[in-house]
């Protein structure tokens, strides 16, 4: 028996060093306004309580799920960041940008168009189409408008009235933080780091839950991962300026760099494929 609970013990610290301490510490920085996180911690509960604070309605949230969009002859290829479709059929598209950029408004145009491709299937009647929501979480007021919300409905501009299309557009300002309303408390919520600072239950939870085990050690991959990939990228990039300068091959450039044994073949591919597109 004490063999075994020390093979355990073994295992658990051989796992905790296969993470380094920049991948802890980004991990355990991530909020629900982290793309990753986010993607990973809105299941249908978490989706039932953002949307119905956001919609200020008591939503029945059925399905929820992360939806990539192929490359076609007419668009690139996209991610929604959570997709997720209530018990009266209507669609909700959720992004959280904490870049003004992300949020331009014709990216709002853009998502609406791909949610379209998406949802409707040829030969539905226009009766049938489901209304579609595309809401943007915003780190920033990128409205400009001082407003904790923005509704973005069409109008006919000669008299007012609604034009229903079904189809319709959210900002909301993640820079309101007034506690005393539902929206304003969410927004907190959503970009507290520690689980314990969360007042929703349902949010604290969740994120009490994935900032431990296995999607721990998922996120904390990912993130070593892209640390190594953007070093080999630079080292490249170093290589073929060497190169360029007409003093060095790529071998002797990797040596003068000093490019450690364990990524040399990578880093000499990568500026080798650098160098063919020049």
């Amino acid at each position: 028996m004490r063999v075994r609970a020390t093979n355990v013990k073994i295992k658990k610290k051989n796992l905790n060093q296969n993470k380094s301490k920049k991948a802890i510490k980004t991990v355990k920085s991530y909020t629900f306004m982290t793309d990753r996180f986010m993607t990973m911690a809105f299941n249908i509960p978490v989706a039932q309580h953002v949307l119905s604070v956001i919609m200020d309605t008591n939503l029945v949230v059925k399905s929820v799920k992360q939806q990539p969009i192929e490359d076609n002859f007419f668009s690139k290829s996209y991610r929604f960041d959570v997709l997720a479709e209530d018990d009266t059929g209507k669609i909700y598209n959720i992004e959280v940008q904490n870049s003004d950029e992300g949020a331009n408004p014709k990216r709002a145009r853009y998502n609406c168009e791909l949610m379209d491709e998406l949802i409707i299937r040829k030969g539905t009647a226009y009766a049938d189409y489901p209304e579609s929501y595309v809401i943007f979480i915003t780190e920033n007021d990128v409205l400009e408008g001082g407003l904790p919300i923005y509704h973005i409905d069409r109008y006919i501009k000669e008299n007012g009235k609604p034009f229903l299309d079904g189809q319709y557009i959210i900002y909301v300002n993640g820079k309101n933080r007034d506690t005393s309303t539902a929206l304003g408390q969410l927004m907190v919520d959503m970009q507290q780091q520690d689980a314990t600072k969360i007042s929703n239950k349902v949010l604290a939870d969740r994120m009490k839950l994935l900032k431990q085990g296995e999607a721990f050690e998922t996120m904390c991959k990912e993130v070593d991962k892209l640390t190594a990939e953007e070093r080999t990228k630079t080292l490249a990039e170093s290589v073929v300026n060497l190169v360029l300068s007409g003093s060095f091959t790529v071998d002797s450039a990797i040596s003068i760099l000093r490019v450690s044994s364990d990524i040399q073949t990578i880093v000499r591919e990568k500026a080798q494929k650098l160098l063919s597109e020049k």
